[in-house]
This record gives C-alpha cells, sequence and structure tokens, in this order.
C-alpha cells in the first residue's frame, strides 16, 4: 500500500488541483504494470484512504468540464467531478514515503519465494518447464520493456499526455532485475537437469537427468 500511496500522492503534488481520472491515466501511462498495482480499484481506493486520513482534500466540483449525460428525467445532467489538493500533512507524508524508499532496502513480496520452499514437491519435469516457460515470459517482458523506452522522447515531461522521459530509469531497473532472474532461471534449470536434490517421485538423488520436455 506504500507504493500505491506514494504514487498517488506525487501525482496530486505535482497536478494539483487534479481529478481522480487524471491521476489514473497519469500513472498507468507510466507503464508501472508488474511491478506496482496501478489498476484503476487499487488507485481510487487509495484516493479514499488518503482522504480519509487527512492527507489530500477535496476542492469544489468542475462539473462543466465533464461529459453530459440525460438522465432519468430526461433533463440534461453533467456528472461532477471530484478534484484532490495536498495538505500539509499530506506533503510531510509524502516526503517521508519518498525519502523512506530511495534510502531504505526492502524485500518485495514475491509469491515465488515460498513456492521455492516446496520445490521438492514438485516433479523435476514439471519444475523445467516451468522454467521454461517463465524465461518466455520474462523475454517477453524485457522485449515490451525496450520497446516502450525507444518510444519515450528526450525532453518529454509528461504534460502533452507522454512518458515523462525519467520513467527510463524505472524501465531500466525493471529490465536489469528481470534479466537477474532470467539468469538464476537459466542457472537452477541446469542443476534440476544435473540431478540436484531429490524431488517428488524420486526415492534417491538422480545423476546427469536428461529433463527436456
Amino acid at each position: 500500500m506504500s507504493s500505491i500511496r506514494l504514487l498517488v500522492l506525487g501525482v496530486v503534488d505535482f497536478a494539483q488541483p487534479v481529478h481522480g481520472y487524471d491521476v489514473r491515466r497519469e500513472l498507468q501511462g507510466w507503464r508501472l504494470d508488474g511491478w506496482v498495482n496501478v489498476q484503476p480499484g487499487s488507485i481510487y481506493s487509495a484516493l479514499k484512504t488518503l482522504e480519509r486520513d487527512g492527507f489530500i482534500a477535496t476542492v469544489p466540483s468542475d462539473s462543466t468540464a465533464s461529459p453530459a449525460r440525460v438522465g432519468p428525467t430526461g433533463k440534461l445532467n453533467r456528472p461532477e467531478r471530484t478534484q484532490y489538493t495536498m495538505t500539509d500533512e499530506g506533503d510531510a507524508h509524502f516526503r517521508s514515503l519518498l525519502r523512506a524508499a530511495w534510502w531504505k532496502v526492502e524485500r518485495g513480496q514475491e509469491p515465488f519465494f515460498p513456492a521455492m520452499c516446496f520445490l521438492t514437491q514438485m516433479t523435476r519435469e514439471e519444475l523445467v518447464a516451468a522454467l521454461q516457460a517463465r524465461l518466455a515470459q520474462m523475454e517477453a517482458q524485457v522485449a515490451e520493456m525496450k520497446f516502450i523506452r525507444s518510444s519515450i522522447r528526450d525532453g518529454d515531461t509528461g504534460e502533452t499526455g507522454g512518458i515523462p522521459e525519467h520513467v527510463r530509469e524505472n524501465i531500466d531497473f525493471a529490465v536489469m532485475r528481470t534479466r537477474a532472474d532470467m539468469e538464476w532461471s537459466r542457472q537452477f534449470m541446469k542443476r534440476l537437469r544435473d540431478g540436484e536434490y531429490v524431488l517428488a517421485g524420486e526415492p534417491v538423488r538422480p545423476t546427469g537427468v536428461d529433463a527436456q520436455p
């Protein structure tokens, strides 16, 4: 939750007053999927929580900027769109989260870690096949991230709808981390094929197993 709070507060800080829709559009345009939960539900939930906690505040709605629709009575209605601004408490909270994220190393909650604790419950053939599938997925992710990076223009600040140029650093970090995961997967797959560990269905440790599916 701290990650999405940091992101939402950061967008409100530089774009205020800002509609929730614009916060969502901005964050989803940064291509953070897969690393931070920036789904619409999480963003709007964070906005409500931050408002409840006094870190952001609503300002008078701008109904004239909203798309018109015909209500059940046949009258033309314009839905109100809530705008948010940062409070003094919110600014202090944002700065605290920002500095903590830069200065403190925290390990992510990755479900693959607990799964590795029970790898001996899997067969050797399935583990190798799963690693091959993971590698294929990660290769596709790297290709996608590199394509997105190539589309970012020098000097873009995001004000015209493009991706801010500093998001390149997010992408580079994600690519390097993914490649490290890929390298471990290749090495682990080799160890499995060489007979490492006693796995499901194996009474003794095999030697020189060719587990190609």
